[in-house]
């Protein structure tokens, strides 16, 4: 939301929750946890009635539920222009790794196209650990 006479109209992050299924289990595993990612997605109405989560799904946005949630053209017009955090084991460490290439760059004298080169690699190499 904008309040009046701002400065700046910025907006909010949003976080995404995923669901995943291990690639590593059996089949038949894999299978069932398909069925149970399948049945957490199938009812986002009932979440956003009963327990005020949005699932942003096209199917719930355009409903009649979310479009008559009171400040949910709020919601969807900030989404539209927000950005993703992305939050997981070792995000602390791909945030400094992306913070040392776009200081490099403004600070060092490094170009773009080095800087990135070298965050590729170092975000890598956090992948790769763990």
């Amino acid at each position: 939301p904008v309040f009046k006479n701002a400065v700046k109209d910025v907006p909010a992050a949003y976080y995404g929750h995923y669901y995943m299924v291990n690639g590593q289990k059996s089949k038949e595993n894999q299978q069932m946890a398909w069925k149970f990612v399948a049945y957490m997605l199938s009812h986002p109405e009932e979440y956003l009635t009963k327990v005020n989560i949005v699932q942003p799904t096209v199917e719930l946005m355009n409903s009649e539920s979310y479009k008559s949630m009171p400040y949910s053209d709020v919601f969807t017009n900030d989404m539209a222009k927000g950005h993703i955090v992305y939050y997981g084991e070792n995000s602390a460490k791909i945030q400094s790794h992306i913070r040392e290439a776009v200081e490099s760059v403004m600070l060092a004298d490094v170009s773009p196209e080095d800087a990135l080169k070298t965050l590729k690699r170092k975000v890598q190499e956090v992948l790769d650990e763990g």
